[in-house]
């Protein structure tokens, strides 16, 4: 059954995990990039820093949406969190030593304006609409919502596995 957010990834999201040596501010511009080019609208939610005697913790919290017509919205969430950073020179630039861990999460917004809902009847009509009206874009829509997040889980793998 389709639901006004509807998952296209597990509501825990998809992770990826790194301990050992990364450039975390190299990874956010270039999945903030992708986003761009793409024309998502990030939104940088939460950013936390805090020094511990262990090293740095970072938290980082990006989302991103994107209008796709009337009635859709792609959104992709990433969370960051780094923890026991200590700053390492690698060559000619900075990095990073420590702990990362990614989250990323997918889901389709529907009925992002709320026309359906506003009106009388209006969630029977949404039910019948999205399950046996739409189901098959709705499918194709939640197909190209996760290849984005796979290019930007993809990005993320690719920068870390340089790094190592």
């Amino acid at each position: 059954m389709i639901q006004k957010k509807d998952f296209v990834t597990p509501p825990t999201g998809l992770r990826i995990i790194q301990e050992g040596i990364f450039d975390l501010n190299r990874i956010l511009k270039e999945v903030k990039d992708y986003l761009f080019l793409r024309k998502y609208t990030v939104h940088e939610k939460d950013h936390t820093e805090k020094m511990k005697d262990t090293g740095l913790d970072v938290g980082v919290e990006l989302n991103a949406e994107r209008e796709i017509n009337e009635y859709i919205m792609f959104n992709i969430k990433i969370k960051f969190r780094a923890e026991r950073l200590k700053k390492i020179k690698l060559q000619n630039r900075y990095a990073y030593r420590g702990f990362l861990e990614v989250r990323t999460y997918a889901f389709l917004n529907l009925d992002y304006k709320d026309n359906w809902r506003s009106k009388p009847l209006g969630n029977m009509l949404f039910f019948i609409y999205n399950n046996y009206i739409i189901k098959n874009k709705i499918l194709e829509y939640e197909d190209k919502n996760y290849k984005e997040l796979e290019d930007i889980r993809n990005i993320i793998k690719s920068i870390l596995e340089v790094d190592k």
